[in-house]
């Protein structure tokens, strides 16, 4: 049992999850699955146990009041899905598709993913820690209260985000795609001193040393 599950939830093997399926207070475990086709699923107060998964189907679902701890994903496709106060601890997951999905108190902890996808998202109390992503793309998202503590975040991009209180100080961030789009976001001085010439460039100002 990992570290963020709960003892006492009834297992299930999640070939038993069909499409439409709701799952209460189980533990949901995918050992020997490949793929999982888990649109419109229901998965409330769970702990998801995801090992050497290729692919997770989960467009339309709701993820509620859960943990799943240590996943091991190449894709998992959850746009337009609801996740509330739900914990991913650990692991790896390649891509992460949370296109138009709804976000509402959900946690990032110690998650290598590859490629983020907010894009369209929803989102209030986003809290990432100690995560490495390597493109978090948050184009055309509306979101709320979003930290990003002790991450490296390889690439961002903004186009037209609606950004409130998108707190990325301590996060260690590589190149940025729609600086414009940065508005509504808390950086550091450090940070400030990189994203510079990002920043000038958004505004379309020039900066030279000669004086002609």
């Amino acid at each position: 049992m990992g570290p963020e599950e709960r003892p006492g939830r009834p297992p299930v093997a999640a070939v038993d999850v069909a499409a439409g399926d709701t799952s209460e207070q189980q533990r949901i475990d995918a050992s020997g699955s490949t793929t999982l086709r888990w649109r419109q699923v229901s998965i409330i107060e769970c702990d998801v146990v995801l090992p050497d998964i290729a692919a997770v189907e989960f467009d339309g679902g709701r993820l509620i009041d859960s943990v799943v701890p240590d996943p091991a994903v190449d894709e998992w496709a959850a746009g337009d899905s609801t996740w509330r106060n739900t914990r991913v601890t650990g692991g790896r997951i390649g891509s992460l598709t949370l296109a138009r999905a709804r976000l509402d108190g959900v946690a990032l902890s110690q998650t290598r993913i590859g490629y983020l996808d907010l894009r369209g998202a929803g989102t209030t109390g986003l809290t990432v820690a100690g995560c490495r992503i390597d493109t978090l793309d948050v184009t055309d998202a509306r979101i709320t209260r979003a930290t990003f503590r002790e991450c490296q975040i390889g690439e961002i991009m903004t186009h037209h985000a609606q950004l409130d209180e998108f707190d990325l100080r301590g996060a260690q961030l590589g190149r940025i795609e729609g600086a414009s789009g940065l508005r509504g976001t808390t950086i550091d001085s450090g940070q400030l001193l990189a994203l510079a010439p990002l920043l000038a460039e958004a505004l379309g100002v020039t900066v030279t040393d000669d004086p002609e």
